[in-house]
């Protein structure tokens, strides 16, 4: 009887957002040691990705019972020094910002010219090093609601020294991309780092290594790749890879092809162009996922009268268009930056780069709202760096089987 009232007593605390939850930890003793359980983790994260998976799909299926209520997170990195990383969430009732909040995060010992967010996944979040003229390494994964984080081993490089092989630690060597990506079937968390080396007059080879979380094995090599996923100068990317149904995927910058990384599998293959590609030529476009779907994002250097939106369906392993956004000035300027993400209703949520900002696009009025600019509760303007979705949960490291730190 004492087992089935605990069932039932997590099975109610798994359907609340992940706030409340930890609101209930300080109730009582009981409740604080039942809602730390990794089975509570497991089973609180499994009705998120559920619900998620219903907010992806929403025109095809009733809700399931759900944790959460609708509310899209991201995670904003900023140009602030000392604490650049907040948390905001879109409340979709309100179509405003729910919580605009500071998230505590692992001091980095060597800062030398900032840090990147690799990805989030589940609750987790992958941090990078930027360096002026060298490889940006993933160099920790945390989860500020669990509080952990740890250190990825560092890359190194071999240097023949009077014809012996010398491991060196050096960022000053050639280029990284990297990727942070979960696959369900097998329930484990990877990270992706292919590195590619300055050398003048040689063949582009970018070598790829696999980090699994708790598998123990620590980077395992993968081989290595003939296409470069770095891009050329005056080409705003970004570098990380993007996470959708079980792969990450990267362009080709020589080819303007797109790279997949099957992560159960961990295996490349490429994915067919989009209609708009057109071979030999300059072809403007860049990958995000929007609604679970991998996505390419092209902006029409024809007419420049629209953004335009195509969705890749793993099924048919065909494009279709998702949306044309025209650019006028007082909807949607030419400066808006990449989408964000998809609202229940439909809505885009873009970035503009210039004013640093977000802004929700509504394709029924072809209207622009600016989403948030300043957060009065804090004090000061989100000038915004980066942006990417986030989804808080209570995924443990050391559950994984890592031996996490706590963050301070």
């Amino acid at each position: 009887m004492e087992k089935l009232h605990q069932e039932i007593t997590l099975d109610i605390f798994s359907r609340l957002p992940v706030e409340s939850v930890l609101h209930c930890r300080l109730v009582c003793k009981t409740w604080r040691n039942l809602l730390r359980l990794p089975y509570f983790a497991d089973m609180h994260l499994r009705r998120q990705l559920l619900r998620l998976e219903y907010n992806n799909h929403s025109h095809v299926a009733p809700p399931p019972p759900a944790a959460a209520a609708d509310n899209l997170g991201f995670l904003l990195l900023t140009m602030e020094k000392s604490s650049p990383l907040f948390y905001l969430e879109y409340d979709e009732d309100e179509k405003s910002y729910k919580t605009v909040k500071r998230i505590n995060h692992p001091p980095l010992k060597k800062r030398i010219y900032g840090i990147a967010m690799v990805g989030s996944c589940n609750g987790l979040i992958c941090f990078t090093i930027l360096c002026r003229h060298g490889i940006d390494d993933p160099v920790y994964i945390c989860n500020p609601i669990t509080n952990e984080y740890i250190n990825l081993p560092k890359f190194n490089i071999l240097r023949d020294y009077k014809g012996v092989d010398i491991n060196i630690n050096s960022s000053y060597d050639g280029r990284m991309v990297s990727g942070f990506g979960y696959h369900p079937s097998t329930n484990e968390y990877k990270i992706v780092r292919i590195v590619y080396y300055d050398k003048i007059n040689e063949p582009i080879i970018g070598r790829v290594q696999v980090y699994t979380l708790g598998d123990g094995n620590g980077w395992r090599n993968k081989g290595e790749i003939a296409y470069s996923l770095i891009p050329r100068k005056g080409i705003p990317a970004v570098l990380r890879g993007i996470l959708a149904n079980g792969a990450l995927h990267w362009l080709d910058y020589d080819d303007w092809k797109i790279l997949s990384f099957d992560l159960e599998e961990e295996e490349f293959s490429l994915l067919p162009s989009p209609p708009f590609f057109r071979p030999g030529e300059y072809n403007h476009f860049q990958l995000r996922a929007l609604g679970g779907c991998l996505c390419a994002v092209q902006r029409d250097t024809d007419s420049y009268k629209s953004l335009n939106i195509w969705s890749f369906k793993k099924r048919s392993c065909e494009w279709e268009s998702m949306f044309r956004i025209p650019y006028d000035a007082n909807r949607l300027p030419m400066d808006v930056s990449w989408p964000l993400a998809l609202t229940m209703r439909g809505e885009v949520l873009l970035r503009y780069p210039y004013q640093k900002t977000l802004v929700r696009y509504d394709p029924k009025t072809a209207t622009v709202e600016k989403l948030v600019e300043r957060v009065e509760d804090l004090g000061t303007d989100l000038h915004l760096d980066e942006a990417i979705p986030h989804m808080s949960s209570f995924v443990s490291l050391r559950a994984l089987g890592e031996f996490s730190r706590r963050i301070r």
